[in-house]
């Protein structure tokens, strides 16, 4: 399943936010349109996000599990993949995107049972990407030859580590014992860790928006 590539590259906005006043007003209607298309584009996208986010979660009227969906190539200025489960052969290919800004979130997703994220040679030069509360639990999320030039990678609260990414640098026991991470890349503390290890209920109770069920 793949992104059409239209709906992966955002054409170029208006940096101005509205078209400059001192511009020809063919070249401001240009603009416009532009920003417009712009915009359009941005809703697809996350509108697919979307789409993935809702059938990838275990509470789905439909499940798309088992599926491969492509996204490489893809540039990411935002969007909510929180509480999707990949697991059972699923994979999610990020390879070669690029995240530029807003959030993207990966909060209270489970990566588990032969599942995979692969983020391979994905740039990271803005906004934020986070993992807030997620279970890596036995898939694959893989960091191998991405680029880290801007922005954050937040992984310092999991609710299981057993199974941390790869590519990040050399870990034990979760627990980086090998230089420092990757710039923007957040690792939970080694207390954190310890804790999760040894009260394995301590995770996350509530439901997919944040709130206590």
């Amino acid at each position: 399943m793949r992104l059409p590539a239209h709906a992966l590259h955002p054409t170029p906005t208006d940096p101005l936010g509205t078209a400059d006043e001192r511009l020809p007003s063919e070249q401001r209607d240009k603009l416009t349109q532009e920003a417009l298309a712009a915009r359009q584009q941005q809703q697809v996208r996350h509108t697919v996000i979307r789409l993935i986010r809702d059938h990838l979660r275990q509470d789905a009227a439909t499940s798309w599990q088992g599926h491969h969906f492509d996204l490489s190539g893809a540039i990411f200025d935002g969007g909510y993949f929180s509480g999707i489960t990949v697991a059972a052969d699923t994979l999610l290919d990020l390879s070669r995107a690029t995240f530029s800004g807003g959030t993207v979130s990966f909060d209270r997703a489970r990566f588990s049972r032969d599942g995979m994220v692969a983020f391979l040679d994905a740039t990271f030069s803005g906004g934020t990407v986070s993992f807030d509360l997620a279970w890596f639990s036995g898939g694959t999320v893989a960091f191998f030859d991405a680029t880290f030039s801007g922005g954050t990678v937040d992984l310092t609260r999991p609710s299981d580590w057993s199974h941390p990414p790869e590519g990040l640098g050399t870990l034990i026991r979760g627990v980086l014992v090998e230089g420092a991470p990757p710039p923007g890349v957040r690792l939970p503390s080694r207390g954190h860790v310890a804790e999760i290890a040894k009260n394995p209920t301590w995770p996350w109770t509530g439901g997919h928006d944040g709130t206590p069920l």
